[in-house]
């Protein structure tokens, strides 16, 4: 069939007239189209027609992109353009253009090809869908025959909560190929990702401040010239969980009690804290002293921490050789 030359001036559709501009460029489109036509490029002339038919409708427009498709050798999209052209045609009056539209329809005819989709009962889940060449195919065509262009056809079948499957079917020109649609597998659940754990309690999170709590001290005090240790069990009153009271033994090479302060910052789990206690022995030589320190306390968990902590001690008997000693100490402490 000629290249198609009839009504190279484009008719334009009843329509909304396109603009000036547009309508240039569906020219520029136009001519392009038609030159690389001649020079038998087909797939680069026919997007060229298309979107210059997009951009200003016209009946001789239309007929070269159908020409165009026909020569590309896609006879079932030739043949829509075709029988779109002649209704255009018709409806413009023009003899010249109806009978190029006729006779290329019926050389075409016989060389259409077709699917048929089978479609069993058991593949019809709910929301199917059949895509055939990118077309979603309504459910009432399903065993129809379709036309298509030659070639690899796509398709592509889907519903919800079904695994998707996509496949070609080779369709030659003029074949009538019924393809059989797949029943689908259902998706299988998806696997949600365990919660992630809660953090671990803290001893600041896990002890909420409280008006008043009881406590329990261990603690060893070690001389820092290393002329022995004491250990001091006390009891005692936490208050607003920022002071403490205490009272408790001493016990080691001499023997006594210590009432005691400690005022400690709200700061987690990590809490410094000064300290303030008056060691009193009574074993041998009765004597009372003065202590003065800091230290800091360390949360491990509910209930429980670590101190460590550096004092001064101080005894009013300048002869004795332990009147002034440095006192380092390590502690567990437990807050109830």
């Amino acid at each position: 069939m000629a290249l198609v030359s009839l009504g190279l001036a484009r008719v334009a559709h009843a329509q909304e007239a396109p603009t000036p501009e547009a309508q240039a460029m569906a020219a520029a489109l136009f001519d392009q189209g038609r030159a690389l036509m001649e020079e038998e490029k087909y797939a680069e002339a026919c997007p060229r027609l298309a979107e210059s038919q997009r951009l200003d409708p016209g009946g001789g427009t239309l007929l070269n992109l159908a020409e165009c498709r026909r020569r590309e050798g896609k006879t079932a999209t030739a043949h829509a353009l075709f029988a779109e052209a002649l209704a255009v045609a018709r409806r413009d009056r023009r003899d010249d253009r109806i009978e190029v539209c006729k006779a290329a329809l019926a050389e075409l005819a016989p060389k259409l090809a077709n699917v048929r989709l089978v479609v069993p009962a058991r593949a019809r889940v709910p929301g199917l869908v059949v895509r055939l060449a990118g077309v979603a195919v309504p459910e009432v065509a399903f065993g129809a025959p379709l036309a298509v262009d030659p070639g690899d056809v796509p398709l592509e079948v889907s519903a919800p909560k079904y695994v998707t499957q996509a496949f070609v079917a080779r369709v030659t020109e003029a074949a009538h190929v019924d393809v059989d649609v797949p029943v689908l597998a259902p998706r299988p659940p998806e696997r949600l990702a365990p919660p992630a754990p809660p953090p671990a309690p803290r001893a600041s999170d896990a002890e909420p401040v409280r008006p008043f709590a009881l406590t329990a001290m261990a603690r060893l005090d070690v001389d820092g010239a290393f002329r022995g240790a004491v250990a001091y069990l006390g009891i005692g009153v936490r208050l607003a969980d920022v002071a403490e009271v205490s009272v408790g033994p001493l016990l080691g090479a001499t023997s006594g009690f210590e009432p005691g302060l400690r005022a400690l910052l709200p700061t987690g789990r990590v809490r410094p804290y000064a300290t303030l206690g008056v060691p009193v022995f009574v074993r041998d030589v009765p004597r009372a002293g003065l202590r003065a320190g800091a230290g800091v306390e360390v949360g491990l968990v509910p209930h429980l921490s670590l101190a460590a902590q550096a004092s001064f001690v101080g005894f009013p008997e300048p002869g004795a050789s332990e009147a002034k000693a440095f006192v380092p100490a390590v502690a567990a402490v437990g807050v109830f």
